[in-house]
């Protein structure tokens, strides 16, 4: 791992070399906000690589991950096609940002798959997102490719959830994959950030409006999420076993209304190659998830997901914060729905906080 370099600007000796440098004719650091700290490049080369991608972009959060990939793409009259189940900022984004800047933007529930691929006939950009936060929703991501391929439009996948751990988009045809490395990929609540995942060409866009809007990685954040990256894989071989084994749990007890995990509550799609380390339960109604949430008090309740930990969150507090009550009414999200990040702890100590939990509901 590249040490932490705290630098913002670097010295130069000579005149030439300073104005090449700013010219991006070679490597020398100028100014972070232009040439990225060792680190903070080590980190996009390293989520490239497993992501299968020729190259990686970092940012300063997910959501300018996000927000930069949508941008760079777009113009006025462009469009961008997606279905509604997307992470709230994201679903804001496409709803009330694009379109005042001229790009249409359309968003089609999950039943209606019929028009969503008749709009990919025109589309510039396809965004998608699977499975779903919070709603844990799969797409068919091969069949949204070969579509969005005829019609010459950029197909782009937010992994957070997934991770590369259990999908890897790139290699069904995406061209975009998009990272909020906040969450499972640094694993630990201590460092903010986004990577995108994309060819060379898509890279250089990417680059450029990063540098633009300002919206680099710190490198101290990209080292902390390198430490995490170190344990990835043990961490999601564990945090998976649990989520599977709480969704089970879950659907089997006459409490909880609905389950929402892949290989539970619907079929696992054939692009997961592993389980998810995120579930969902509905509880039928607000007043019984907070009875839940005040007998579970060793579980954290956070604004967040991914970490050792085992987290809980609410839809109007974690994913869709930004949206409304009625938005989130029609996308779905009910009122008792509670969002469970799988930590890496002993499973038998979360089956009996759970099960203690949801006995004391009445």
């Amino acid at each position: 791992m590249k040490p932490i370099d705290q630098n913002i600007a670097w010295p130069f000796t000579d005149e030439a070399i300073w104005v090449e440098s700013a010219n991006g004719r070679n490597s020398e650091l100028l100014y972070s906000r232009n040439t990225p700290q060792p680190i903070v490049l080590e980190l996009e080369q390293t989520l490239a690589r497993l992501e299968h991608a020729e190259t990686g972009v970092s940012f300063s959060s997910g959501m300018g991950a996000i927000y930069a990939s949508l941008i760079s793409t777009t113009k006025p009259g462009s469009k961008v096609v997606a279905f509604d189940t997307l992470y709230g900022g994201t679903f804001s984004l496409l709803k009330h940002m694009l379109p005042k800047w001229g790009v249409q933007c359309e968003l089609f529930a999950a039943t209606q798959s019929d028009a969503f691929f008749d709009a990919v006939r025109d589309a510039d950009v396809v965004y998608l997102e699977t499975p779903s936060n919070p709603m844990l929703q799969q797409l068919d991501i091969e069949a949204i490719v070969e579509a969005a391929k005829a019609a010459g439009a950029i197909v782009m996948c937010d992994n957070t959830v997934a991770t590369p751990f259990a999908q890897n988009p790139i290699l069904l045809g995406a061209d975009v994959v998009i990272h909020s490395a906040t969450k499972f990929l640094g694993g630990h609540v201590d460092a903010l950030a986004g990577v995108v995942c994309c060819s060379e060409s898509i890279a250089q866009q990417l680059r450029t409006h990063r540098e633009l809007i300002g919206s680099v990685l710190a490198p101290q954040a990209a080292h902390l999420i390198m430490r995490g990256l170190q344990s990835f894989e043990l961490r999601m071989r564990q945090a998976t076993s649990n989520a599977k084994a709480l969704a089970t749990f879950f659907s089997e007890h006459p409490t909880v209304n609905a389950v929402f995990y892949p290989g539970v509550n619907a079929p696992r799609c054939k692009s997961l190659k592993n389980d998810v380390a995120l579930l969902s339960i509905d509880l039928a109604s607000a007043d019984k998830r907070s009875q839940l949430l005040a007998a579970i008090s060793p579980i954290k309740m956070m604004s967040t997901l991914g970490s050792i930990d085992t987290i809980v969150g609410i839809p109007e507090t974690t994913s869709h914060v930004e949206c409304t009550k009625e938005e989130r009414e029609q996308l779905g999200i009910s009122e008792g729905l509670l969002r469970i990040s799988m930590g890496i702890e002993p499973c038998e100590t979360l089956l009996d906080i759970f099960s203690q939990g949801l006995e004391a509901i009445d």
